[in-house]
């Protein structure tokens, strides 16, 4: 991959990161209800604040470590490539 390629797909990932992250506080911002959560035979009352940053960071975790799974996979198919 050419150094101007790498570059340009550094950037569309920082920009869609970026972007991504203002829609996620927006959307947290503007939740601030306090609601009733279930979870099987537990019962919280907390913040959507709280629920919907925590499942942004969950969605967070879960695809840069699938990124990082996919990319190790993909390199260790490319026999005599390394890094």
């Amino acid at each position: 991959m050419s150094d101007a390629t790498a570059k340009r797909n550094w950037s569309v990932r920082l920009i869609l990161a970026l972007l991504s992250a203002v829609i996620l506080m927006v959307t947290i911002f503007q939740n601030t209800e306090v609601i009733a959560l279930r979870f099987f035979f537990w019962e919280l009352e907390v913040s959507q604040i709280v629920v919907v940053g925590l499942a942004g960071l969950l969605g967070l975790l879960i695809g840069f470590f699938a990124g990082r799974l996919h990319r190790g996979r993909s390199q260790a198919s490319r026999p005599g490539e390394g890094g």
